[in-house]
Formats: C-alpha cells, structure tokens, sequence
C-alpha cells in the first residue's frame, strides 16, 4: 500500500483519537455518502481503521439522471467497502412548500433530519461527515462576510451534536491522491461548479484569487483557524472567570457584572449553553436593578431576584405557572413532528427578548407563518373553528416585545423562522398537563 494511503489513514486517526470523535466498540458511525470524492474517502477511511459503518445516501431528485448515478455510484462504493448500505429519497418541493425557505435550506434541513433519525434509529455513535482544511476555510470565510464573532473565526468543530468530521485535517489534494492511490473512482456534482449559492462562488472565485495572489494564502488562513481556536479557548476561560467572581447567593450578582465593562459578554458566553442570546444577556444586566423580572431560554427561567439572577426550574417559583415548554436542539436533532399542532419551531433569536404568555384579548394581531402580512386572532379563530368560548382560554406565547408568536392548535407566527442560517433551534410545545 502507498505512502500516501498509510499517512493519510494515520493523519485521519490521530485526528479521531487527539478529539475523541469515534470509540471502536461504541456502535456503528452513519457515514454520509453522496458519492463524490470527499464522502468516498471519508467512507474508504473509516472502514480500513475497522469502525462499523452505515452509508447513508440522500437522493434529492433534483438533477434527474446525474442524481440517480451518483446514487448508484456510492451504492457500488458501499457494497466494495463492505459498508451496511441505507437511502433515502426526498421531495424537496413538497418540504418547501409546508416549510419554505431555499432549496439549499430544504436540502440542509432535510438531509440532517434524516440524519439524526438514523442515528437514533440504529444506536449509532455519530454522523459522520466528510468536511476538509478547504471546506473549513470557506466556512470562515463565509462567516465574515456575513459578520461574525471568535466562533465563527474558529471554523468548523471537529464534533457537535452527534456530528464528527475526521477529515477537517486534511485537503482536498490530499483525498484525490488517496483515491487514486486506492483506486477508487467518484462523481462530480455539476451544480458545485455553478457559482448560484455564495459557499460555491467562495470556492470557485474568492479562494482561487487569494492564492493567485499569495501561493500561502490557504496555509495563512488555516494558521489563522488554528491560532482562533486557541485563542477562543483563553477568552472563554477568561469569561467564565468573570462570571464565576460575580457569583453569591446562589445566583449571579448582576450588579457586580454592570461594573465589570465586559459584564454582558461573560454573562452570555457563560450561559449561552442554555440558551440565553447576547441581547438576552444586556437585557439582564441592563434591568439589573428590576427585582422580579424573568427570562425563558430553551427550556431554563431565569429570575431576577433583587439584582440576583437565579435559574428557576420550579413553576411555583415563577409565580405563574408558564404553561409551553421550551427546549433548544441541535439542528442533527431537528425533526418535525408534523402530526402535532400543539409543537412549534423558532430560531434561536426568538429567545433574545425573553418569553412570556398570557391570554387572547380583543383586537389582537400576529404574522402567521406562510401568510403575507399580518391577520387577526379573532379570524384564525374562525378559520380554525375555534368555539367561541374556547378561544378565551388558550394560551398565546408572546415575546418580551409583545409579539405573539404561537398560539396552539392554531398557527404559529412567520417571525423568527428557522433558516438554513439557524445555528439554534427551539421547539415550544404546549404543556400536556395543563
């Protein structure tokens, strides 16, 4: 076997073992297979380090015969590698016109939700997919051009949410070299060498113009992934740290955080894991001296308790009892239960105001998902054939804004939508016991 094909197996392992992604004996891995050159190699890769793999296949539909060779083709990889074999075909046009949103959106959404069903479906360990140096940098690159913080300048983690991407340390010449080494063949998608999506025009366009101009650019960038994630580490270490000398009581002194300039950031990075956004976070420190006040973040309340926030779990703590629940899930854990109308997904940023509830009055109004503009409850209600002494008593989520934003049974608002952008999904369900 060929130098190349041992140092770039053993390049891939160590990468798996310094970040822990994969456990021999943990259960199979679902590889995501489209069968270009990436997924081949990715899939190639992990069955010669003995992992148990399932390669998975998403057939979109939507380049007619090319999307069936490329089904057939990885199909033909999968039973050469020995790999459990599993597909699954999609309607894109069907998704978006219940969901909306762009078909790349569609594809993204679909694709991860099938994704973490399969997971949980066979008890698989994780999702992996075949992300390299090149992709990692377009991300970066992406990010910036939309605005971003030290996490977006960190790139892509090697794992989140079930989801492994062993390949991060290697390029895109270092994979065909492996196939070819190996020989093993793969397809090309046409619609990568359109420049339609912004990631393609990243690729084609932008990237190749940095090199022409600096030969090291790609190496540069790589360098200055690496140095962000390093330094993202120290700045969150340094946040924790504030945070954790404002802590007393129980809770956080959010006084002691409005002396600290960098209050609002600590505060946010050390809660963010729960949901709690960056506008959330000046909010608090903003009101710290309005006792009584609370927060809903993916399923925690927060409780301003004479300038100390405290999380409260308890209803009787809140003083009402909050009547959806709301949970943050990672978009490989994104699946619809359409057969709920009681259930509702967000983007993360419905969160930054805050939650609350309270009941229809009068003259009330929202912006329903898939409507143009905005609509009277009273005229949902009808539409709906909600009875007319039923409606008083259904519970409207609403913003810290006053925005409605849910009303069970019924609709759910076009506000704060969930896009192929969300890095945060929330799901609200209506209490059962109530």
């Amino acid at each position: 076997m060929g130098d190349c094909v041992i140092n770039l197996e053993r390049t891939v392992e160590s990468f798996i073992l310094r970040h822990s992604l994969l456990q021999a004996s943990a259960g199979p891995v679902v590889v995501g297979l489209s069968g270009g050159a990436d997924s081949v190699a990715l899939l190639a890769i992990l069955t010669a380090l003995k992992y148990d793999c399932i390669a998975f296949h998403c057939n979109f539909h939507l380049r007619g015969a090319e999307s069936d060779r490329d089904m057939e083709h990885a199909r033909r990889v999968a039973r050469q590698l020995g790999a459990e074999w599993h597909e699954e075909h999609f309607d894109i046009a069907g998704w978006r016109s219940r969901y909306g949103g762009s078909v790349e959106m569609a594809c993204r959404d679909s694709r991860y939700e099938a994704f973490g069903r399969l997971r949980q479906q066979r008890g698989a360990q994780a999702i992996a997919v075949a992300h390299h140096r090149e992709d990692n940098i377009e991300t970066v690159l992406h990010n910036m051009m939309r605005g971003t913080g030290i996490a977006g300048l960190s790139g892509m983690d090697p794992e989140r949410d079930h989801i492994v991407r062993p390949m991060l340390c290697v390029s895109r010449r270092d994979i065909e070299d492996y196939l070819s080494a190996r020989g093993f063949s793969f397809v090309t998608d046409s619609t990568n060498l359109q420049n339609d999506y912004a990631r393609n025009r990243i690729r084609n366009i932008v990237v190749p113009a940095m090199v022409q101009a600096n030969s090291s650019a790609v190496r540069g960038i790589e360098q200055t992934i690496m140095r962000m994630r390093e330094t993202e580490r120290v700045y969150r270490r340094v946040m924790r740290q504030t945070v954790e000398r404002s802590i007393r009581d129980g809770g956080i002194d959010l006084r002691i955080l409005a002396a600290a300039y960098d209050g609002a950031l600590a505060l946010y990075e050390y809660l963010r894991d729960k949901g709690v956004s960056r506008r959330m976070a000046d909010d608090m420190i903003a009101g710290c001296g309005c006792s009584g006040r609370f927060f809903e973040s993916s399923g925690y309340r927060w409780l301003n308790d004479h300038g100390i926030l405290r999380e409260s779990s308890d209803d009787t703590d809140r003083g009402i009892d909050f009547p959806f629940v709301v949970e943050r899930i990672g978009r490989a854990d994104f699946v619809v239960d359409r057969n709920s109308n009681d259930t509702a997904y967000f983007d993360g940023s419905v969160l930054d105001k805050g939650l609350d509830w309270r009941y229809w009055t009068e003259g009330d109004r929202m912006k329903p998902y898939g409507m143009k503009g905005s609509k009277k409850l009273s005229d949902l209600f009808r539409d709906a054939h909600v009875p007319v002494d039923r409606k008083k008593n259904i519970p409207l989520l609403v913003s810290g804004a006053g925005e409605i934003l849910f009303v069970p049974g019924v609709r759910a608002s076009g506000l704060y939508p969930v896009s192929g952008d969300s890095q945060v999904i929330v799901r609200i369900s209506l209490r059962l016991e109530r």
